[in-house]
């Protein structure tokens, strides 16, 4: 009886059963851990934006500043702050917490 049971356990569908079962855990687990770093990476870079934003003083149309200026991706920027007709930036509010 035991003996069938580990010719069993070790049998070519048991085994590939396993490990597709192992794999299938791994790869959500990667997947996890991809969507919570892509997040964490895009929460930073839009607090960045804000942060050069208003160390450059940038919260009225006429103190707005471009993005190659401050060296943020104009991606971030869209998030957090008004555009102007010629491309610059600026917050719309100074109080907002960095």
């Amino acid at each position: 009886m035991v003996a069938s049971r580990v010719k069993d356990m070790l049998s070519v569908p048991n085994i590939r059963r396993r490990l597709v079962e192992e794999y299938e855990m791994l790869i959500i687990i990667f997947s996890i851990i991809a969507i919570f770093s892509g997040l964490y990476f895009w929460f930073r870079g839009i607090k960045n934006a804000k942060r050069k934003l208003s160390e450059v003083g940038a919260f009225t149309p006429e103190t707005a500043v471009k993005p190659e200026k401050i060296k943020v991706w104009e991606v971030y920027l869209e998030q957090v702050a008004e555009k102007t007709e010629d491309g610059r930036y600026y917050l719309l509010c100074k109080d907002e917490e960095l």
